[in-house]
């Protein structure tokens, strides 16, 4: 299925243009602004759903092919996948993400939007919270005790997976497999963020506002990204998407394809491809205005709470769904459109950035962390437009990012792939399922 390599490459990329904003706008005061569509985070979001499909994939046909799902192997797979060149960049953290600290101004950050979330990525103290990365719980610390802040979706994926082999298991186990048990596992997903947004009051006024405070004296900004970003009862819409496709296109197959071969398929894609360009330039929230202008909504009426509950709780799940049938559409449509978007995915630039976006997910942050600071510093002695240091900055930064991961894919992510895929790895499970 090459065209998920052409998602997972637009994902990264996604990522790390959001991050190139995120990381430098303090160094401007807040000054420079990208389009919000190369700033978005549902970068994440297409991440998860490819995760979802390609792993529910495997574990429902270890489970056709054996009778059962074996967790030893499943889980020593994503051990040797996951874990090594992550224990290596949270190792060169304590090194990179120093410098930030070290050249600024009186050793601290401006209290510039994101960056309130950013600055303790820069706080050595930190480390000592390593341990919670290690286990893939640290999304349960607060933002100001965790380390490599980023890092949030993996424990998310992790924790995700601890449960899914499980759940497959169960729902394969009976005689008759039905969707209907995880269908409705994702209508919960819809009504958990909107109850989320009730409970912490997130509405427009408090959303993403470091200015607001609750009566603990805790910044909205914070409480947000606690309480419905990074944790994976708000957050597991997207990978269960992506098993919900899997268990679809094993055992719905032909009707998949039938669905996506005739002509009349065309509506799904169009609508889902206005779903996914309308959620990256935010048309969900155009009634409530930019992002910037969200702090200044300081009254909303009781219909308008409800409306924007409803988009919080369903803007992530459906773009998940958007993307699951840009995937499908890919895979099976032979037509105009549908060999467009395959080729469009499927194209060659794609690939080897496909391949390092593990990698370049989690060593760009720390390396423009490191980076950014310095090249500010020294561009500006020659440059005097901020806006072309900004996007020059970015640029070398995004490179920098990507050889970094180049180095860790080869040296340290291949080998271990490598060794997955090795008769002495294969043999070791054979054997212990033959005793």
């Amino acid at each position: 299925m090459p065209s998920i390599d052409g998602i997972r490459a637009l994902a990264i990329l996604f990522v790390v243009f959001g991050h190139v904003y995120t990381i430098q706008t303090p160094l401007f005061d807040g000054e420079i602004m990208m389009p919000s569509w190369l700033r978005h985070d549902y970068g994440v979001d297409m991440f998860f759903v490819i995760s979802g499909f390609l792993i529910g994939s495997i574990l429902i046909k270890d489970y056709q092919k054996n009778g059962s799902i074996s967790y030893l192997k499943f889980y020593s797979r994503r051990f040797l996948r996951l874990m090594p060149v992550y224990v290596i960049v949270l190792l060169l953290g304590f090194y990179f993400m120093e410098n930030w600290f070290n050249l600024l101004p009186d050793g601290g950050l401006p209290m510039i939007g994101d960056a309130q979330l950013c600055c303790n990525l820069g706080n050595s103290s930190n480390t000592e919270k390593l341990w919670a990365n290690l286990l893939y719980v640290n999304n349960f610390l607060p933002t100001e005790n965790q380390y490599m802040l980023w890092t949030w979706s993996l424990a998310i994926e992790e924790q995700f997976y601890f449960i899914a082999p499980l759940l497959l298991a169960f729902i394969l186990s009976k005689r008759n497999k039905k969707i209907s048990f995880l269908l409705l596992l994702f209508l919960l997903s819809f009504v958990i963020r909107y109850f989320v947004v009730y409970a912490y009051e997130l509405f427009p006024y408090n959303y993403w506002n470091s200015q607001n405070v609750n009566n603990e004296g805790i910044n909205y900004m914070k409480i947000t990204f606690s309480s419905i970003y990074d944790n994976l009862y708000t957050r597991y819409g997207g990978l269960l998407v992506g098993v919900i496709g899997a268990f679809i296109n094993v055992f719905y197959n032909e009707k998949v394809r039938q669905i996506f071969t005739k002509k009349s398929s065309i509506i799904y894609i169009l609508i889902s491809l206005v779903i996914l360009f309308g959620v990256l330039f935010d048309i969900n929230y155009l009634y409530f205005g930019n992002l910037v202008d969200w702090a200044e909504l300081t009254e909303v009426s009781k219909y308008e709470k409800m409306y924007w509950a409803s988009i919080v709780a369903y803007d992530r799940n459906l773009y998940s769904v958007a993307v699951l049938v840009v995937i499908f559409y890919s895979i099976y449509n032979k037509g105009f459109l549908g060999v467009r978007i395959k080729n469009f995915l499927s194209s060659k630039i794609f690939y080897p950035i496909a391949q390092l976006s593990y990698s370049t997910y989690l060593v760009h942050w720390m390396l423009m962390f490191w980076f950014f600071p310095s090249s500010v510093i020294f561009l500006s002695q020659y440059i005097e437009s901020n806006t072309i240091i900004f996007y020059l900055n970015g640029s070398i930064g995004i490179l920098l990012s990507f050889l970094g991961s180049m180095i860790l894919y080869l040296f340290v992510e291949r080998p271990c792939m490598e060794f997955r895929n090795s008769v002495f790895f294969k043999s070791f499970f054979d054997k212990n399922k033959t005793n």
